[in-house]
């Protein structure tokens, strides 16, 4: 699904996203309805290789995806979480860990990875994590610390290809024109704890009519959900294991502190080893549903260098789009 309000137009997203993937072996969209589109992959080489460069967004909307299990039904998948790469600013020296990095990623989220390369310059100040997020709970900001001097800072946060946020509630896919918090409170009451600090600047140019869109086929040579061998004809066994995305819908809520910023301590000892509180906990990563999200108006994404949470053994995609009035 995407995260937006906004009606998506099935021919440009088709194009788009199938130009934007270029797949060896071709890609069939499949408008199912309720805002939700089904992507089939025909190797695993393409499939694997989208789901490693999450975030996709179209027009700038989040795409919000999960993977299908055989006999599931692709209009009831829950689409909740969605992997980021989120650039940490303003840490001090001593900061630059592994354990840092996992700490701050379950703060933002649950941490999934971060980025090697990207902090193996000796004059790099930014740390790059990956995270997955719960769309319905608002960005986080920034994290105070300590250093070894007992002197306080904040690390802040900013977020690849997030482009549509609300500066009221931090929520993701609409902006603050359209938030409800406008049907509760005075205009004088109003608070923007959100800004544009929190992207970072990033743009991917395709172009329209791809070639490497195929036609949706009704002769039922495969079947969408299956996944199974006996769904595919003999001479196509090189197309076993397509894969669907799938789209999904659901309202916002939040139950987390409006400005998405933590007080907790993070501190290094004479050693530069960290000392955490409540972030060194473990996340329980049991509780995420083993799918993937997309949203609809996709335009790009940054390529991902770590786990995703999507099922191994999944032979299908769903996609649906995110929130509509």
């Amino acid at each position: 699904m995407f995260l937006t309000y906004n009606a998506i137009n099935f021919n440009s997203m088709n194009s788009v996203l199938a130009d934007t993937w270029h797949p060896l072996g071709g890609v069939t969209i499949t408008n199912i309805g309720g805002k939700r589109f089904l992507f089939r992959f025909y190797n695993r080489v393409d499939f694997y290789r989208v789901v490693e460069g999450i975030p996709w967004s179209f027009n700038r909307h989040l795409l919000v995806w999960s993977t299908i299990e055989n006999g599931q039904d692709p209009l009831h998948v829950p689409l909740l979480f969605v992997n980021v790469w989120v650039h940490v600013k303003g840490l001090r020296q001593g900061f630059f860990h592994e354990e840092v990095a996992k700490s701050l990623g379950n703060f933002i989220d649950s941490y999934v990875t971060y980025d090697l390369k990207y902090n193996s310059q000796p004059h790099e100040t930014i740390l790059r994590i990956r995270s997955q997020l719960d769309v319905r709970q608002p960005l986080r900001t920034k994290k105070k610390l300590v250093d070894t001097k007992g002197e306080a800072f904040y690390a802040k946060f900013s977020y690849d290809w997030i482009h549509v946020f609300c500066y009221l509630c931090g929520l993701i896919g609409h902006t603050d024109s359209y938030c409800e918090q406008r049907l509760h409170k005075k205009l004088e009451e109003l608070c923007f704890e959100w800004n544009d600090s929190l992207r970072v600047s990033n743009r991917r140019v395709t172009s329209f009519g791809s070639q490497w869109l195929k036609e949706e086929e009704n002769s039922g040579s495969t079947q969408l959900l299956s996944g199974r061998m006996n769904a595919v004809p003999a001479n196509d066994i090189a197309k076993l294991d397509s894969q669907l995305f799938r789209q999904s819908l659901f309202g916002v809520h939040s139950n987390s502190n409006k400005d998405g910023v933590d007080e907790e301590i993070m501190k290094t000892d004479s050693m530069g080893r960290m000392s955490m509180g409540d972030l060194g906990k473990d996340v329980d990563k049991t509780t995420s549903p083993s799918v993937i999200s997309i949203d609809k108006d996709l335009i790009g994404g940054s390529i991902v260098r770590g786990s995703s949470s999507m099922s191994k053994t999944a032979a299908d995609l769903a996609m649906r789009d995110s929130r509509h009035p």
